[in-house]
């Protein structure tokens, strides 16, 4: 008698370890990508802040943090990222020493930013549509 599987019952075994995959990895990639995504709306809520303090006094509005730090201000309103901050770039230069700043204007646009994170996320604010959005680094 021989043993070993027939060419059918690795087919069906195939099968049901690909319907499983189809249903388990779409949830641990939202639930891997989940915790940036609260940051991007935490900055998002932030930058309205922002623009209405903006709007409100006619004065450019401050935004500032700290490298290796989690918390990014608005005068005395603090969020907090889900990672440390490990590079900054406003308006395409490479902020140096610890601490970095960017601005809110009262017309509603900011200063081009690009946060990255140490879990190698970036977290892109979009100027004139006062957004940030999130990307990988490649």
């Amino acid at each position: 008698m021989k043993s070993g599987f027939t060419l059918i019952e690795l087919l069906v075994s195939l099968a049901i370890l690909t319907v499983f995959l189809s249903f388990t990895l779409p949830k641990v990639y939202r639930s891997l990508t989940q915790v940036t995504d609260t940051d991007v709306s935490k900055l998002n809520k932030l930058l309205n802040k922002a623009c209405e303090k903006a709007q409100e006094t006619g004065l450019a509005q401050v935004l500032t943090g700290l490298k290796g730090d989690i918390f990014i201000e608005l005068g005395d309103e603090r969020i907090k990222l889900s990672n440390d901050v490990s590079d900054v770039r406003v308006n395409d230069k490479l902020q140096e020493g610890m601490s970095y700043e960017f601005r809110v204007y009262p017309q509603c646009i900011a200063d081009k930013v690009e946060i990255s994170l140490s879990n190698e996320k970036i977290l892109v604010l979009e100027p004139i549509k006062l957004t940030f959005k999130l990307r990988y680094e490649s």
